[in-house]
């Protein structure tokens, strides 16, 4: 008796639970909204594919049908806008109907935007970078010439961590504190099992998350202030750390006499950080992968290369980088393939009448903005699996115009990140491709590259193997 009472109380706490998740994955069917058909407990997450992608098969399966699509990550239902120029409102003009979600506390956009804006910043990171674009480049020029294979993904975390930690956190190229630096760049760029499982429930069961006290992520930000602390204190007098801290303290509400509050100053340091290593590190090695997959497209970045220093009497200077425009459209089309955020989070904050449409998002909802999608439409860009720089040419290409285009999930023309991927990837290319080609390592590097699942941003699952070769002499292509 007592084992079927056992069995009966099992029945129904098990049929309770499957109804539930299966209510939760009715959400949209109940809206009358278009969507893919889920699986009960992944929604339309597919195990070994990074979330990106997922939202991307779900937008290639419904943009025919509807400006708007549902999507189950995991259990939870996300909105997702179906044509650029919803999301570029969204973005844009319509941003005040939504915050970030989830929520990651102090939002230090507008500090980035700031520090963007001050032609200084850029002169003071040049100084800074130049001689570590050119020592760095020299190892590789020498590693090259003893045949040895260099993992682009690799040396672009150490490359980007260094010119970061002097430009922004004052320290020396020798410092030791740069291992620390580079392991705590490498945790964030690739997390764990653990981690990427508690950021997967942290989307799908926020309240639940909150109740349990389940951190999205580790506290690796504690980890950064600690590494820096001294340094801060230290570097008071510095204009870059003067620039930072009246930032931090108008965005804290502070009055410019009180007390510097470093542990917020701590966090925009940080965040300046993260960003610059989000924007560049993957940005670089595929950058140098595509180029070493397409010699006629670094032939030609080459000649482009010598003709801007010829012009210049040989000087690597900012205003000299500036001419370089096939440049900047090898590395606009990089960040069109592989856009560093791939996927931008939202939550509506009040009703949101959707323009052209009669239909309403509800307070509320999260939606997910398809970036990597769009960047992969052909409806907007031809044969986008192709890397063709040619797209972002000047005769062809309006940046102001064009919405399609979001690397770094806004429309904003001062954008940090792309001011520092722009700045120390075309410094590292000059210097790797004036004397040098940059060619796949046997078989080491394959045609298609694997993205990482398990990244908050995208990277390359696997190591790029390249090596660099030393031309014969000046004229040589």
């Amino acid at each position: 008796m007592e084992e079927c009472r056992v069995l009966v109380i099992a029945v129904i706490v098990v049929g309770g639970i499957y109804w539930w998740l299966k209510r939760r994955l009715s959400f949209w069917a109940h809206r009358g909204l278009a969507y893919v058909k889920p699986r009960l407990l992944m929604g339309n997450l597919r195990k070994k594919h990074h979330i990106a992608l997922a939202i991307g098969e779900c937008y290639s399966k419904l943009r025919v049908k509807a400006q708007l699509g549902g999507f189950y990550f995991l259990q939870r239902a996300f909105l997702i806008p179906l044509n650029a120029h919803l999301v570029g409102r969204i973005l844009t003009v319509d941003s005040s109907y939504f915050t970030q979600y989830p929520s990651h506390g102090q939002d230090y956009g507008a500090l980035k935007r700031d520090l963007g804006t001050i032609e200084s910043t850029w002169r003071n990171m040049w100084v800074h970078a130049v001689d570590i674009a050119r020592d760095f480049s020299t190892e590789i020029h020498q590693s090259g010439t003893n045949g040895q294979k260099i993992d682009a993904f690799d040396a672009s975390i150490t490359y980007n961590v260094k010119i970061l930690a002097t430009s922004f956190l004052g320290l020396t190229p020798k410092d030791t504190k740069l291992v620390d630096l580079e392991k705590l760049a490498r945790k964030h760029l690739k997390w764990s099992g653990l981690e990427h499982k508690k950021f997967l429930l942290c989307h799908s069961f926020p309240q639940i998350s909150s109740i349990m006290g389940i951190p999205e992520c580790d506290d690796r930000e504690k980890s950064f202030g600690k590494l820096i602390s001294k340094q801060i204190n230290k570097g008071r007098g510095d204009k870059c750390y003067q620039r930072l801290i009246r930032i931090t303290e108008g965005l804290n509400g502070q009055r410019p006499k009180e007390k510097i509050d470093m542990d917020k100053l701590a966090k925009g340091a940080f965040g300046l950080f993260i960003a610059g290593i989000e924007a560049s590190v993957a940005t670089m090695a595929f950058c140098m992968y595509e180029l070493a997959k397409s010699q006629d497209i670094q032939n030609k970045l080459r000649r482009e290369i010598r003709h801007i220093l010829t012009k210049h009497t040989h000087h690597i200077t900012y205003e000299t980088l500036a001419h370089m425009k096939f440049m900047d459209a090898v590395i606009f089309e990089t960040l069109r393939k592989y856009p560093p955020i791939g996927s931008i989070w939202r939550v509506t904050s009040k009703e949101y009448y959707v323009p052209n449409s009669t239909y309403i998002i509800e307070k509320g909802i999260p939606i997910a903005l398809p970036i990597f999608a769009i960047h992969h439409d052909p409806q907007y860009y031809s044969k986008p699996e192709e890397f063709d720089p040619g797209r972002f040419t000047r005769e062809v290409f309006d940046e102001a115009a064009n919405i399609t285009f979001m690397p770094f999930g806004r429309r904003d023309p001062i954008c940090i990140e792309m001011h520092f991927a722009l700045m120390q990837i075309k410094l590292m290319l000059v210097l790797l491709l004036k004397e040098s080609r940059i060619i796949r390592y046997g078989k080491g590097s394959p045609d298609a590259l694997a993205i990482n699942p398990q990244s908050p941003i995208l990277i390359p699952k696997n190591r790029i193997w390249l090596c660099v070769e030393k031309l014969q002499d000046s004229t040589e292509i």
